[in-house]
């Protein structure tokens, strides 16, 4: 395809387990003008192996000789896409055979969006449906200093506007939305296009802190270089006073090894 409208970017770290039922559920995707970009990020288990048993023209493999990171991963594929768009997508996950089509038309209809997600139907590592996660459609600063309110791998952005900062592995996706955010409209669809796989052994306490970090440093740069509004600040509130908790009391909460 030469010109494709839409690259899917999808960066992989040792998940051969769903990764077969992820890249087919793109492939099989009502919307056909599209590339597939996979990044594998040095994986060690069965990754490449698996990667390398599909034929599809579509797809544009990378192979990162070191692990690198999420953020330095997915700008890497975005360097090397095509499209006018980039969709996200996780390599546990599996997308609704609509889920582009949608999405494309709604950015095509609404040309001051720059950015939209989806809902998801959460489900566990057997596949089973365990509920239904969806957030606001209208995005507005002071919800964006409040949490992140796009889910990362239900993201289709214009190219354009898509850079991840690699100092915030952890939080990449939600500066990118608090970049966005400060001028232009971000939307969630109503719709629920992507199953998203619940893992409850898939985060570690020490993950956890680092990630918190990130997106507490991700606020703190959002009022210093993005013009939120200082009073904003009160939203760092709770998310500091969440990682000050010491870890014994946080893993009895939250059930974190």
């Amino acid at each position: 395809m030469i010109n494709p409208k839409i690259s899917v970017v999808m960066s992989v770290y040792n998940q051969a387990q769903y990764l077969k039922q992820s890249i087919t559920s793109i492939l099989n995707q009502a919307f056909v003008s599209f590339e597939l970009i996979i990044i594998n990020d040095a994986s060690t288990d069965a990754t490449l192996k698996i990667l390398r048993q599909f034929k599809d023209g579509r797809i544009k493999l990378l192979l990162n000789r070191k692990h690198r990171g999420l953020a330095a991963s997915l700008n890497r594929g975005i360097r090397h896409s095509r499209g006018e768009y980039i969709a996200r997508m996780d390599a546990d996950d599996i997308a609704r055979p609509d889920r582009l089509k949608l999405q494309l038309h709604f950015l095509e209809s609404h040309p001051a969006v720059v950015a939209c997600g989806t809902g998801v139907d959460l489900i566990n590592t057997q596949g089973q449906n365990i509920g239904r996660k969806t957030y606001p459609q209208h995005i507005t600063k002071s919800l964006l200093m409040r949490y992140n309110p796009l889910i990362h791998p239900t993201v289709m952005i214009r190219k354009a506007a898509c850079i991840y900062n690699e100092n915030l592995n952890g939080a990449e996706d939600y500066d990118l939305w608090l970049r966005l955010g400060s001028q232009r409209q971000l939307v969630n669809l109503r719709q629920t296009l992507l199953a998203y796989r619940v893992n409850p052994w898939g985060i570690s306490w020490s993950q956890l802190k680092q990630t918190e970090l990130q997106a507490i440093k991700a606020r703190f740069k959002a009022l210093k270089d993005y013009n939120y509004p200082r009073r904003q600040a009160i939203y760092l509130i709770k998310p500091v006073l969440s990682y000050l908790i010491p870890g014994r009391i946080k893993k009895l909460l939250f059930h974190i090894e």
